[in-house]
């Protein structure tokens, strides 16, 4: 899942989306790009996301450690506060249907099945993917979100 709120995004997408196909692997799908309201902060500056979906030999780590060095190549700084404004952010929602539980990496991303914004972007292209802690799919998810900010597919580009 692709996510940013600072600087020209859709740039920054298509650049990230280069740095993929360099450093971990094809670009299978892509979804729409969505309009979304920031989850997790007061801070009122909408967010761009879309979702990708890549083929790599790459490992869930190696995968994660590309994603980071795109996100700096991109000029992402991290303060280490949670869902602050960000240029580019670059997180791994699933792997296949692996589950891994680390400190540093967690798979399906933990709290991908309470965001709007991610559900409703995986089910426009990924109705029936089962997320495979919840074995549900992204619709069933999707009908069962309390979430309630607000999510719209950008059409045309912006």
């Amino acid at each position: 899942m692709m996510g940013g709120n600072l600087g020209d995004t859709v740039f920054l997408f298509e650049k990230a989306k280069l740095g993929i196909g360099r450093k971990i692997g094809s670009i299978i799908k892509e979804s729409s790009l969505y309009r979304t309201e920031p989850w997790g902060t007061t801070i009122p500056l909408p967010f761009l996301n879309q979702a990708i979906e890549i083929s790599t030999t790459l490992s869930p780590k190696q995968t994660l450690s590309a994603l980071l060095s795109i996100e700096q190549d991109l000029g992402r700084q991290r303060s280490g506060l949670l869902n602050e404004p960000r240029s580019v952010d670059l997180d791994i929602l699933y792997f296949g249907d692996i589950i891994l539980d680390q400190t540093d990496l967690k798979i399906p991303h933990p709290r991908l099945h309470q965001r709007r914004f991610v559900m409703e972007v995986l089910a426009e292209e990924w109705p029936y993917l089962i997320h495979p802690v919840l074995q549900m799919s992204s619709l069933e998810i999707l009908k069962d979100l309390k979430d309630p900010l607000r999510v719209e597919k950008v059409k045309d580009g912006i």
